[in-house]
């Protein structure tokens, strides 16, 4: 159970930090495909 809060946390964390990437760096589509792989 445990694990699957983890999971979510950090999808959250990932999306929030995919989305700071596309504002500062503009590197959305590398942020995405990171996230979409590690997941």
């Amino acid at each position: 159970m445990w694990y699957q809060w983890l999971g979510e946390a950090a999808d959250t964390i990932a999306y929030g930090y995919r989305f700071s990437i596309c504002n500062s760096f503009n590197h959305c589509h590398s942020a995405t495909q990171y996230t979409l792989t590690s997941s």
